[in-house]
């Protein structure tokens, strides 16, 4: 998995060099896309945590703008269940 880890990163860094903006969740999804079937559940978990993250980074920044909207709680519970 090392190995796997460090060619895709040699990959992105190869892109970098030539000027190409490689993001994170771009990494991310293709590491996971790459992998054997043998790591499915592994690759469940991960994209649930990821999910989860995402929409709770989301639901905080719409705190911060003061842009509460109960029925976004309510749409985060069905997802999540």
């Amino acid at each position: 998995m090392q190995q796997h880890i460090n060619e895709l990163l040699a990959i992105v860094n190869e892109l970098q060099l030539l000027g190409a903006e490689v993001k994170d969740m771009d990494v991310i999804i293709y590491l996971l896309m790459s992998l054997p079937a043998d790591y499915d559940v592994i690759k469940s978990t991960i994209e649930t945590l990821t999910l989860d993250f995402v929409m709770q980074r989301l639901l905080n920044a719409e705190e911060l703008k003061g842009e509460k909207n109960p029925d976004n709680i309510v749409l985060l519970s069905q997802v999540t269940t």
